[in-house]
């Protein structure tokens, strides 16, 4: 079976060469390879013409403005084969990726094929924040987990059955996207062998921005109730507890008790990531802050989404 592989870009020319570099190593290539440029002015679109020379299959396409999810579904549309593989120019591929990542499709086990991402970045702050974008593979229960954008592939007709991404969402557009294949009973498969290196944030306020925005797009979507009411109770207590605590000394024991057990449910996490002391202590310090922000978004998420 042959294999679109789609992407969009916006200013993103320092990621070019690497990527493609990337891509020419692949044990498997892609049978044709479509770009959605969403404008750039920093002569990424100049760059990515330049490749056409290198990659005979390579189409580039211009438009300007678009978002993630337009993007996505003009190349989709664009694609001339039956499975569809899905990237970013964020990443770098592992040799093997196009042929893992198809592989669950092409043995006829499954209509949607999730891959796998590492980061590389052993900087103590992006190490740090790659506790709360980066799973490891214990972490990951294999009937449930929904593929990213960053490493996907599925079959087109998969695409055609749900009238594609949905372009109001600007972000959280493959959480929207896997959530309706899941409703439409199409069989899902996890590959940890299909690997993308994709680094996370090496700054705390970068990080912030990100995990605040991508918070709002699964308030609009109301995806993940769970696990943010979850974080919404922890933080109510302790700030709760903190404050009682200025009411009455005795609540110190009791503040103490709960947030020695939040404390030691990251602590083991921390120990089985395997993390460096240093990134560990980061996490311990930055992990209320960011629950706060993921709160906050979430919950605005789903006030704004009532309009939309």
């Amino acid at each position: 079976m042959k294999v679109s592989l789609i992407l969009t870009v916006k200013n993103e020319i320092d990621n070019i060469d690497v990527f493609f570099d990337s891509l020419i190593k692949q044990s498997l290539k892609p049978d044709e390879i479509i770009i959605v440029d969403a404008g750039s002015n920093d002569g990424t679109y100049e760059k990515l013409l330049s490749y056409t020379n290198v990659f005979s299959n390579l189409c580039i396409i211009s438009s300007p403005g678009c978002n993630r999810s337009q993007g996505r579904n003009i190349a989709i549309r664009k694609a001339k084969y039956d499975i569809i593989a899905a990237t970013d120019f964020g990443c770098l591929l592992h040799k093997d990726w196009i042929e893992e990542i198809i592989k669950p499709i092409v043995d006829g086990n499954s209509d949607v094929a999730a891959g796998f991402y590492l980061n590389t970045d052993k900087r103590i702050i992006a190490l740090s924040n790659s506790f709360f974008t980066h799973p490891d593979l214990f972490e990951i229960d294999e009937n449930n987990f929904l593929p990213s954008t960053r490493s996907i592939a599925f079959k087109k007709i998969c695409w055609d059955s749900i009238g594609g991404f949905d372009e109001k969402f600007i972000l959280g557009e493959d959480t929207k996207f896997d959530f309706e294949l899941k409703k439409m009973n199409f069989n899902f498969s996890f590959n940890k062998n299909a690997i993308v290196y994709w680094d996370a944030e090496n700054s705390i306020l970068k990080m912030i921005k990100k995990l605040f925005n991508y918070s709002i797009w699964d308030g609009v979507g109301k995806f993940n109730s769970f696990y943010y009411i979850k974080k919404s109770i922890i933080l109510f207590f302790l700030i709760l507890f903190l404050i009682m605590i200025f009411i009455d000394i005795r609540f110190l024991f009791i503040f103490v008790l709960f947030f020695l057990f939040f404390v030691s449910k990251i602590i083991i996490r921390i120990k089985k990531k395997k993390m460096k002391m240093s990134s560990g202590f980061v996490v311990l310090i930055l992990k209320p802050f960011y629950d706060f922000v993921q709160s906050i978004g979430y919950y605005f998420g789903r006030i704004i989404g009532r309009k939309i």
